[in-house]
């Protein structure tokens, strides 16, 4: 008795095991980027689902380095039906994008309408001084398409502000010169 009982709390252990969770991995798409003071650039933020109904809204704060970088307009994707399907909010200010879009579409909609990786938005920032920031997540909240929360991994980004590097005809104006001197001096 108690090794049947034994075998089927093992075999409920299995079997929840094997059922695929519900998740989602939000990220930045390309999570790494160099740029120069001035440039205008996008960043998507993009999600991957395992095992899920869909993603049917999300909410979340995007934070960056106000003194590298200014974010200067969000666009969203049609991963959760575009605007004429879905509810839109965004708000931008110094260090900080606010997003959230929830979806006015069916579960099979949803799901029809999501496959492979989704761009649930693309951020326009400009680099207005050298240096680096960071870019991460916070008060990330995603649901299925059933309301239903989603576990969430957050992934992070960063953002290079260099100075230019040289032009190849540049450094070949300035070093033929000076080998043509040294030639001179021997």
């Amino acid at each position: 008795m108690k090794r049947s009982v034994l075998l089927g709390l093992a075999g409920m252990v299995v079997a929840a095991l094997a059922v695929p969770a519900n998740a989602a991995t939000i990220s930045f798409s390309p999570s790494t980027r160099t740029a120069q003071p001035g440039d205008t650039f996008l960043i998507d933020v993009t999600a991957s689902l395992f095992g899920s109904n869909g993603i049917g809204d999300y909410d979340l704060t995007v934070n960056f380095n106000p003194a590298v970088l200014s974010a200067t307009g969000i666009a969203f994707g049609t991963s959760l039906g575009g605007p004429a399907q879905s509810i839109q909010s965004a708000s931008i200010s110094a260090g900080f994008a606010e997003l959230s879009e929830v979806s006015l579409l069916s579960t099979a909609q949803l799901i029809a309408l999501q496959t492979g990786t989704l761009r649930l938005a693309t951020i326009t920032f400009r680099a207005l001084a050298l240096g680096s920031s960071g870019l991460s997540f916070s008060g990330v909240q995603v649901d299925d398409a059933n309301a239903l929360p989603l576990s969430v991994t957050a992934g992070s980004g960063a953002v290079n502000v260099g100075v230019p590097e040289p032009s190849p005809a540049l450094l070949l104006g300035i070093l033929l010169p000076l080998l043509a001197f040294r030639r001179r001096l021997n």
